[in-house]
């Protein structure tokens, strides 16, 4: 599978530091007032963060240190560019102050406190390690010298801005997961499957549909209520799988949905699993539920060798894409992502980004299509219950 570099700005350790402290002692954290930080990058849509603050001789809080802040994407043909500049391209932080109390007669109580633009040589930059642009910590402009409302002057931004390679192989389905399609890779010159998806409901025909005068076996009277009111006919939503097949056809990946929706008493839950030398091995949990007053469908995934969760709230009218990305490389960076819509939307063919740092080999991604596809299913089966 052909492989696409992009680059990742990723902005880490922000924090304020005010050197004279309060009256209630040198040292103290405060939460008041809160601070955020707007950062601008080019034209991207500027990243709006939260900033602890302390006020010290200059004892940095270690806690707040080595978390990364926000993150910016470029592909290959944009680092070329700027690599190729005579002008440094700037990050611009704009630190801002809230009051804890709101807003005072309808008006805003949030206050500037001054900004850092911070250069950035883009022509240091390779494909192959991570360039550190600055690590420390920076004044902020004149103005913000000035004395303010919290009673200091000389403010100080810590911030650490790197940049890493980040290669991804990006992968589309041809059709909806809800049928049998196949999957190509969008980076190889020549369009041919490296993958197919092949989905299965229920144990036969006749459990698909349910009629209201004809109720299905063991299924309870009040799930009944909710799937056949007002219809002559409603697909039961359970039983449901997605594999994901290699070109000779052969099983990878699958994800299978142990539990139906039951709105307001349980929530979607699948299993997918990876096909291992000894078998099928548990890869990752996926639930789905809609809660009032939501517009959109809770998706809770847990890979099972790390342990971590990942929530999403999705408005099935609006698609768009969910993504699995722990920032910076030091944390885990970026791991996967899927355009994600119901049925019959322009987000209905879904695309997948994985992180070529988990493509050992090609079979290594088909849990991760095995993903996209469930996700979009729980977004088809939850739909019509909000």
């Amino acid at each position: 599978m052909e492989r696409r570099n992009q680059f990742r700005v990723v902005i880490c350790d922000l924090v304020l530091r005010l050197p004279l402290a309060k009256p209630n002692g040198p040292g103290a954290m405060q939460s008041q007032p809160s601070t955020f930080c707007k950062i601008f990058f080019k034209s991207r849509s500027c990243k709006v963060v939260h900033v602890p603050t302390f006020f010290s001789n200059g004892q940095e809080p270690a806690a707040l240190l080595n978390k990364p802040a926000a993150v910016f994407d470029l592909s290959d043909a944009e680092m070329s560019l700027l690599s190729k500049s005579k002008k440094p391209e700037h990050l611009i932080f704009e630190l801002h102050s809230r009051s804890s109390d709101g807003p005072v007669c309808g008006f805003s109580t949030d206050r500037v406190l001054g900004t850092v633009k911070l250069p950035l040589d883009f022509s240091q930059v390779r494909h192959n390690h991570e360039t550190q642009f600055h690590g420390g910590w920076m004044d902020l402009d004149k103005k913000a010298k000035k004395e303010n409302r919290l009673g200091v002057s000389y403010p100080q931004l810590q911030v650490s801005v790197h940049v890493e390679p980040d290669t991804r192989i990006s992968l589309k389905f041809t059709g909806s997961p809800k049928g049998n399609v196949e999957i190509y890779c969008m980076e190889d010159p020549i369009r041919r499957p490296i993958f197919r998806s092949t989905f299965t409901w229920g144990p036969g025909p006749e459990a698909n549909l349910v009629q209201p005068d004809k109720p299905a076996k063991g299924l309870n009277s009040w799930m009944l209520q909710q799937l056949c009111l007002g219809e002559k006919k409603v697909e039961l939503r359970s039983g449901w799988s997605v594999t994901i097949r290699n070109t000779s056809g052969s099983p990878v990946a699958v994800a299978s949905m142990l539990v139906p929706y039951v709105p307001k008493m349980q929530p979607l839950a699948w299993l997918i699993e990876q096909l291992g030398e000894d078998g099928w091995v548990p890869w990752g949990r996926l639930a789905a539920w809609h809660a009032v007053p939501d517009t959109g469908i809770h998706i809770r995934f847990e890979k099972v060798t790390c342990a971590q969760e990942v929530e999403w709230l999705v408005n099935p009218n609006q698609g768009g894409t969910l993504s699995i990305d722990y920032q910076s490389s030091r944390r885990g960076g970026f791991v996967f992502s899927a355009s994600v819509g119901s049925e019959g939307s322009r987000w209905s063919l879904p695309t997948v980004e994985v992180s070529a740092k988990h493509i050992k080999c090609v079979e290594d991604a088909a849990p991760f299509l095995a993903l996209a596809g469930a996700i979009n299913l729980s977004v088809d089966a939850c739909q019509r219950f909000i």
